[in-house]
């Protein structure tokens, strides 16, 4: 299965850089940021053209430059650390489940993921009636960079998540058929640690959203396709990899629990020293399968995963407060 071009753009920065994550996000970050700057419109000096408030051009357009940076670092972090992941993974499985199960089984209709992208900033993320493309107008060059805006951020947004949902999926057909041993459940961590990185990467674009609210004014439309895109897509990236894992584990408990209550029903219950022991082992066993975790995560990864669920209703909350105190304090 050949490997599609965006992976190998990120891999050829993870062979020939020190830092790839970093520097995959200063050679999209500065040159948008730049060109911004360049053109003049990240610092409108006129009525803008989606309404009188320039702080809210600069949060924009500061979004557009650090948004698709962002979550293409999250992409290079990902690819790189599911590397040993995958690796461990098919040397598990027969050859055969290896290759049904391949890594990039379907990324070869990634093109798809940039057409939705653009048609989904073309069609609910541009406000057209507030645009104006007649050359010469001063909100021609605003207007301009704010369809390109749209657009290069929804094809990020959308083939980062095609490649990580596509990578959960994957991990998902791996975890029907893995072989769990309850005695070792730290080795499923890695599907775990999968789960958590997808929600970190949901975490960090919707907290990124509240740039803007530069103009400290909070609105629920601003928000709201964040929430209504990115609060499904967390819950896809968390659930993908250890949901299968998850079921896998709960069906082995349940047959080492039926297995060790047979064993006890039909143990004998002489008070003689070799039954006795023999009972009191299986006790003790059935007792270490119920307290067992049901999740491929330990206590580390499962307090930072409800850390994280957290961190954007925080992020809105204080930039509402912010706007409260401040329209206060100036009332005042």
């Amino acid at each position: 299965m050949s490997t599609p071009a965006p992976v190998r753009i990120i891999e050829y920065f993870s062979e020939n850089f020190r830092y790839p994550v970093v520097t995959v996000g200063c050679v999209v970050c500065l040159p948008l940021l730049a060109l911004y700057t360049a053109s003049g419109v990240i610092f409108p000096d006129y009525v803008n053209p989606i309404g009188e408030r320039p702080k809210e051009v600069i949060g924009l357009f500061l979004l557009f430059s650090i948004l698709p940076a962002y979550l293409l670092m999250c992409f290079a972090g990902l690819m790189k650390s599911s590397d040993l992941l995958f690796a461990s993974l098919e040397s598990q499985v027969s050859n055969r489940e290896a290759q049904s199960f391949s890594r990039f089984q379907y990324t070869r209709h990634w093109p798809l993921a940039v057409i939705w992208g653009i048609l989904f900033a073309l069609w609910p993320n541009i406000n057209w009636e507030y645009l104006d493309f007649e050359w010469g107008n001063p909100q021609f060059r605003p207007s301009i960079f704010i369809v390109f805006g749209q657009i290069s951020t929804w094809i990020v947004v959308s083939l980062v998540l095609f490649f990580v949902l596509h990578e959960g999926f994957i991990l998902s057909k791996y975890g029907k058929h893995l072989k769990v041993d309850l005695y070792d459940l730290d080795s499923l961590n890695g599907f775990g640690r999968a789960g958590l990185n997808g929600l970190l990467l949901a975490v960090g674009a919707l907290v990124l959203t509240t740039l803007q609210s530069l103009d400290l004014v909070v609105r629920w439309d601003i928000y709201s396709k964040a929430v209504y895109f990115g609060v499904p897509a967390a819950i896809l990236l968390v659930l993908l990899p250890i949901w299968s894992v998850h079921k896998n584990i709960v069906q082995e408990k349940a047959k080492a629990l039926d297995s060790i209550n047979r064993a006890i029903k039909s143990a004998s219950d002489s008070l003689d020293s070799e039954s006795l022991t023999r009972l009191n082992g299986l006790l003790i066993r059935r007792e270490q399968l119920h307290h067992m975790r049901n999740w491929p995560m330990d206590l580390s990864i499962f307090s930072r995963l409800v850390f994280y669920i957290f961190i954007p209703p925080l992020a809105w909350a204080g930039a509402a407060l912010t706007e409260v105190l401040l329209d206060s304090y100036l009332g005042s």
